[in-house]
């Protein structure tokens, strides 16, 4: 018995060890190259494409009023008009986006420990919602419209300025969503989880707190409902914009 024993004790010992070496190999592998490739799980690694050596490109929207954003990067939006997108960076990266149904996305798997982040302008066509999947970074600058619903799902963080005369926000995770110098008459904010939210209604603002979250007012306005389940917080900084 004791030598039954010992004999599969070695032999976990040993597959132990293999394990402990393939690891190693492929973490080292990663590291020369700055990033860690995760095809093992499906899809093509990221890379360029034949003959991609582009570090620019224009992409034809596809039509859809709204933008979901899962890309490591800077995108930015401003408002007037046009139907293209343009992205720029690593050629490994430029090759692999796409845009399906407002989602603008990769169609290949690696991470590249941030270093090699693409720089995206969005067609400048009226959207009716904006979200980041991930950890992205949205920039809205000069709005002015009617209604608008942004989201977050991740670490990702959007900032806005200009006028929403209903605005809502929607964040699922640490998302940090500033719309603080957005002005709007009514702005709703949910929030699942740890994430930060400013805005600055001047008549309405309805919020929802689920977790740790944080929702900083800009603004006094007129009317307020709070729910919080958690040690989430409501402050006032006032002053309006």
């Amino acid at each position: 018995m004791a030598s039954k024993l010992a004999l599969v004790a070695f032999a976990g010992f040993t597959v132990a060890i293999v394990c402990m070496g393939a690891a190693a190999a492929i973490g080292t592998k990663g590291m020369e190259n700055d990033d860690f490739d995760f095809s093992l799980f499906g899809g093509p690694s990221c890379g360029r494409l034949d003959g991609g050596t582009a570090t620019a490109r224009d992409i034809a929207w596809d039509g859809s009023d709204e933008v979901v954003l899962s890309v490591p990067g800077q995108v930015h939006y401003t408002p007037g008009g046009g139907e293209t997108l343009h992205v720029s960076g690593d050629p490994g990266l430029v090759a692999h986006i796409r845009v399906r149904d407002g989602h603008v996305e990769m169609d290949c798997h690696r991470w590249h420990g941030g270093r090699r982040e693409l720089n995206i302008t969005l067609p400048g066509r009226e959207f009716r919602k904006f979200g980041v999947a991930g950890s992205g970074k949205l920039l809205l600058d000069g709005l002015n419209q009617d209604r608008l619903k942004v989201s977050i799902a991740g670490s990702g963080t959007i900032r806005g300025n200009g006028r929403v005369e209903n605005l809502d926000v929607h964040i699922a995770g640490s998302g940090d969503a500033d719309m603080g110098e957005v002005a709007s008459e009514v702005a709703r904010v949910h929030i699942a989880g740890s994430g930060d939210a400013d805005i600055a209604p001047r008549e309405e603002a309805d919020i929802h707190i689920s977790g740790s979250g944080d929702v900083t007012l800009h603004s006094n306005p007129a009317h307020m409902e709070t729910h919080i389940a958690g040690s989430g917080s409501i402050r006032n900084v006032g002053g309006g914009i």
